[in-house]
């Protein structure tokens, strides 16, 4: 890994002034990087682009996501989202997971911040691809037996088997509360992976998150039943990537295939097949399209004319 580079802010924008690709397109991390690059390619084919992850940028206290921001906060202020420079126009546009902004409501509100429209890009990885065979491969064993053995709505009921876990983790997040109801981990009220739910684990925690945010009870049952609404709905109407984290979706895998797997695979390896066989041009990824697409039509209208890719 090549060590990050160390220009100013002003200096960072006039290297991607100067470079050759007239749309900058910032990402969080590694697996980032190739995901917007195969979606760029469908969604603004008439451009060259340049992606560049967030630990390249200056003046940031950190990367991924948190160094994103801050860096689109610092251009947002220079006026430097747009900028033109001996005649070379250059957009920049910061694509990141949405995590859950938008239940916290502090997403950034403009058409060069695109987020995901489910909890992260892992979820697109396991929801929108056929997993079958990238499984296969990674466990070393038969497509046919990975076929017969996961569910075909095998993302929806691990996300149904963890919505308690889910309920808990907004509400922590809601409430700014530090526990162990958060989304960096493995279900911690669930027997197992596939396992009931332990009703009181459940009461543990929430105990615990109302002592820790001290907030009155009858206001804390009122946030909590607002909470599983919400959780309710968006499983109801088939969004619970929304909300129940990508990367939990490897837990499940490893539950079913891991017992006729030859070997024990690297989460990365299995994102990394998964990727490979998205299709960028199916419909899971309009919004995507849409969204990188927005910034680049305000500057160059004339491109609205290309035709878009044709679904499957």
């Amino acid at each position: 890994m090549t060590d990050r580079l160390r220009h100013s802010a002003g200096g960072f924008t006039r290297l991607l002034q100067i470079s050759s690709a007239p749309v900058v397109v910032l990402v969080e991390g590694a697996l980032d990087v190739v995901f917007y690059e195969r979606l760029c390619l469908v969604a603004i084919p008439e451009h060259e682009f340049s992606i560049r992850q967030a630990r390249e940028l200056p003046s940031v206290t950190t990367g991924g996501k948190p160094g994103l921001l801050q860096f689109y906060d610092e251009l947002r202020q220079r006026r430097a989202l747009v900028t033109t420079l001996e005649g070379k126009t250059t957009v920049v546009i910061f694509v990141m997971d949405k995590d859950v902004d938008d239940v916290l409501r502090k997403r950034r509100r403009s058409t060069h911040v695109v987020y995901t429209e489910s909890f992260e890009i892992e979820n697109y990885l396991y929801e929108a691809s056929d997993a079958v065979t990238p499984i296969a491969v990674v466990a070393r064993v038969n497509a046919a037996t990975v076929r017969r053995i996961l569910p075909a709505d095998w993302c929806a009921q691990a996300a149904r088997a963890w919505q308690e876990w889910v309920v808990l983790c907004l509400l922590s997040q809601v409430l700014r509360v530090s526990c162990d109801a958060n989304y960096s981990v493995r279900s911690q009220v669930n027997a197992s992976v596939l396992g009931p739910v332990n009703p009181t684990a459940v009461r543990q925690r929430l105990r615990v998150l109302r002592t820790r945010a001290d907030r009155p009870r009858q206001e804390f049952d009122a946030l909590h039943q607002t909470l599983v609404r919400l959780v309710e709905r968006r499983y109801a109407t088939g969004r619970s990537g929304t909300i129940f984290r990508g990367k939990w979706y490897s837990c499940f895998v490893k539950e079913w295939i891991g017992s006729i797997a030859v070997r024990d695979w690297p989460d990365d390896e299995l994102l990394s097949a998964l990727l490979l066989a998205l299709d960028f041009t199916a419909a899971w990824a309009e919004q995507l399209r849409a969204a990188v697409r927005g910034p680049v039509i305000a500057v160059w209208p004339e491109h609205l004319t290309v035709k878009a890719p044709e679904r499957d």
